[in-house]
């Protein structure tokens, strides 16, 4: 009748556990001990890529601190290949009510940087810019300053850019809240140095 479960036999059971155990102990083998412990008996692990794959994982997963000061963090061999090396920095700034402050990079021409600011959910103006000094008519140094990107009202932004000239790129910030204001600024790319400037509340 159908819909009705048929009895399996003790020889079944038997074949179907002994099958099972058998699975377990390959799928071990060649997968959890290479990608676990790093142990890789049969050399199946490497050929598929996953020898050692957990420490990879507790490699990446280890993040620098919120606050850090320190643009060399969170460097790795495949970012000390690039020339000139990648470079870090994270950073938390805090404005106060209508605040305003300056982040910027000092770089080279033709310096490429990958950037993400966040402020959460309060509203912040921001202005990606860079400014440098020319030779100007009298002969005298001039200062110009080039707007890349101006955010009226956000609360994050992310992006890449490679600079056009030598001199400082960065952001200015103002806070539109009536509370301190806590911006995260992570940034990765081949600047020189960092500086943050606090301009003090817009009058």
């Amino acid at each position: 009748m159908s819909g009705e479960n048929t009895p399996i036999g003790k020889d079944q059971l038997a074949r179907n556990t002994v099958l099972a155990v058998v699975s377990a102990a390959i799928l071990l083998i060649i997968i959890v001990l290479p990608a676990e412990y790093d142990i890789d008996p049969t050399g199946i692990g490497a050929a598929l890529g996953i020898k050692g794959l957990s420490n990879q994982a507790e490699v990446e997963t280890k993040s620098p601190d919120t606050v850090s000061q320190d643009p060399s963090t969170a460097q790795s061999p495949l970012h000390t290949n690039f020339d000139p090396a990648l470079k870090f920095v994270n950073v938390e700034l805090i404005l106060e009510p209508y605040g305003q402050g300056e982040f910027k990079l000092k770089t080279s021409e033709s310096a490429r940087l990958s950037y993400l600011w966040d402020s959460g959910t309060d509203l912040v103006y921001a202005d990606l810019h860079g400014h440098t000094l020319i030779m100007g008519e009298a002969g005298e140094e001039e200062e110009i300053v080039v707007r890349y990107l101006e955010t009226q009202e956000g609360t994050s932004e992310s992006g890449q850019f490679e600079t056009p000239f030598k001199g400082d790129h960065g952001w200015y910030f103002l806070n539109l809240e009536t509370r301190p204001v806590r911006i995260k600024v992570s940034i990765s790319g081949t600047f020189d140095s960092h500086e943050y400037i606090d301009i003090g509340p817009q009058i």
